[in-house]
């Protein structure tokens, strides 16, 4: 038996699903990019600065902004496709580090999931997360799926 949509329901179908990935891609958006943290960032920045050049820097920057964030979209978009990448995938790929962490021997430290590179060498130090940031995700997740590093290793450890 060959299972199929009506058409009147499949545009619907299409719209529920182009709506959905549209609000999650936005809400990993906003959380990507936390903007509530960069408001005393931009106040320190112009400080002094009179409200008619911070209005017209602030429409600078979030027009730059956008354009960055579309060519991203694109270019990610290209690149995925070329390597023949779904974003299922990529979620599985997540969940793949995940289950390896499980597999890795107990007594092995990980370190240096985030690039901390000493502050003078940066240009923009207070941008990014921190490795402690990281890693309290990364065990939040853990938690969240009942794993913890070494669960699933069956060898000797050197502990």
């Amino acid at each position: 038996m060959i299972l199929s949509i009506k058409p009147e329901k499949a545009g619907r179908m299409e719209s529920a699903i182009t709506s959905s990935f549209f609000l999650g891609a936005l809400v990993s958006l906003v959380v990507i990019t936390n903007p509530l943290t960069k408001i005393p960032l931009f106040l320190s920045l112009t400080e002094g600065w009179s409200s008619g050049r911070r209005r017209s820097e602030a429409a600078h920057a979030a027009l730059d902004a956008f354009f960055i964030m579309v060519a991203s979209l694109v270019a990610g978009n290209l690149l995925l496709t070329f390597f023949g990448i779904s974003y299922g995938a990529m979620r599985i790929a997540g969940g793949f580090v995940v289950a390896v962490i499980g597999h890795i021997r107990p007594d092995v430290y990980l370190e240096r999931f985030v690039n901390q590179s000493p502050e003078e060498y940066l240009i923009a130090p207070k941008w990014g997360i921190k490795n402690y940031e990281f890693v309290a995700k990364l065990e939040k997740r853990l938690r969240e799926r009942g794993e913890w590093q070494g669960r699933w290793y069956r060898g000797k450890s050197k502990r």
